[in-house]
């Protein structure tokens, strides 16, 4: 049994994070598309970017 079922998650809930995780580490995510900014209207930002505008809510400046 995966440690987050040992941990109290449901089996359909760790197997499904386990999929999720999986996708990633085989490049799952390594396509990018034009959906963002499509969606929003605007480019989309970095992650890096989301962070430093994010900063204060984290308890960090």
């Amino acid at each position: 049994m995966p440690h987050s079922a040992a941990s109290g998650w449901s089996e359909e809930a760790a197997e499904g994070m386990l999929r999720s995780v999986r996708f990633v580490a085989e490049g799952g995510n390594a396509v990018v598309t034009g959906d963002v900014a499509e969606v929003l209207g605007r480019p989309a930002r970095t992650y890096r970017e989301w962070v430093r505008d994010h900063a204060g809510a984290f308890g960090a400046e």
